[in-house]
């Protein structure tokens, strides 16, 4: 079969980006200058990890109105999108295909691109 140390999976980077588009809507902000990540496993035991936001080069958690009932909806917002895409479009395999190319493109153009994705473990982490 295929070598493992070769697998990769889109891991959290869908969740990653409807996160940074949220924030880039509630804070009046072009995407390109959110920099947010949902870690962990893809789906309800996912988390937004808030702490590490940066926008505009400044602490997502420094911005006004920021506060937890803010971030706690957002998080929602973000856990519920892709139920909601699910009920209008049926499926979720457009923001895949979109994260899948650009992951292609990343390792492609070896740009050095940042993304949450998976990969199989054997062992580590007590895995």
């Amino acid at each position: 079969g295929f070598p493992k140390k070769r697998v990769i999976g889109t891991g959290t980077s869908l969740d990653s980006a409807r996160l940074r588009v949220e924030l880039a809507k509630r804070l009046q902000v072009p995407i390109e200058s959110v920099n947010a990540w949902v870690l962990g496993e893809h789906g309800d035991s996912s988390f937004e990890n808030f702490s590490s936001a940066v926008v505009n080069g400044k602490p997502l958690l420094d911005y006004p109105g920021m506060t937890k009932e803010a971030l706690d909806e957002i998080e929602a917002h973000v856990r519920e999108k892709g139920g909601e895409i699910i009920g209008k479009k049926g499926a979720t395999y457009y923001g895949v295909a979109m994260m899948l190319a650009k992951i292609v493109a990343a390792i492609l153009e070896n740009n050095d691109l940042a993304l949450p994705l998976s990969a199989p473990l054997h062992g580590e982490y007590g895995i």
